[in-house]
């Protein structure tokens, strides 16, 4: 790749991450530490047209936050709590990290 397609890239990167959609309020609350503020990407259950033809939506129950990962004081693992959108939200799965800074954690809603 070309540095300068790096650089359209890294820039593109950081204006997502700047925009008021990306620009949510969270917190992060350890086991063994004081609450973290962060602001990142909530996304909740969405409903897509399948492909092939069939009539019923499919409706994805998947909950996750996308985040700059240097904004967090250390890496988010499984059993992790998040306050968003009003509730507490337990990380269920290893969150994922795309190597260009942004990291992504699924999420499942503690006592619903």
């Amino acid at each position: 790749m070309s540095p300068g397609y790096l650089n359209f890239l890294e820039g593109d990167l950081e204006t997502i991450l700047a925009s008021e959609v990306f620009d949510q309020p969270m917190e992060y609350l350890p086991e063994d530490g004081e609450a973290f503020l962060f602001r990142g990407l909530f996304s909740g259950p969405s409903e897509e047209n399948p492909v092939g033809g069939s009539s019923a939506p499919m409706v994805s129950q998947t909950y996750s936050v996308a985040y700059k990962e240097t904004d967090l004081p250390r890496k988010l693992k499984r059993g992790d709590r998040i306050q968003a959108r009003g509730r507490v939200w337990e990380v269920y799965k290893q969150p994922h990290v795309d190597g260009q800074g942004l990291a992504t954690a699924w999420l499942h809603l503690v006592n619903p």
